[in-house]
């Protein structure tokens, strides 16, 4: 293991450090995300998106039509189900590739 100059203050720093000790310069270390972790970290996201969107939105339904609540979330999930899970795997895929969804960080 040797030593990398560091890019806040120039100084010597070990290469594994994080940050550098006499500055706090944070180093930027490459890591290699691992590929199958993320796609499952973002199926489970775009399932939670999908779940949590499908009982928002028949709650909704539900508290505006009282009367007809069972047939109005059955007609409501129906109609919405499908086009809602499309833009669960399409926005939690996007936001894993930038990192921003949790366990999907990148270090830059």
């Amino acid at each position: 293991m040797g030593m990398v100059f560091c890019r806040g203050c120039g100084k010597e720093i070990h290469e594994t450090a994080h940050t550098c000790p006499f500055c706090g310069a944070t180093q930027g270390l490459a890591v290699q995300r691992n590929v199958f972790i993320l796609i499952l970290i973002s199926l489970g996201w775009s399932m939670l998106f999908w779940i949590g969107f499908l009982f928002i939105g028949g709650m909704f339904i539900g508290v505006m039509n009282p009367e007809n609540a069972e047939e109005a979330g059955a007609l409501f999930g129906e109609s919405v189900s499908i086009p809602s899970l499309l833009i669960a795997f399409i926005g939690s895929g996007i936001l894993t590739y930038f990192g921003k969804l949790p366990g999907t960080y990148k270090i830059k």
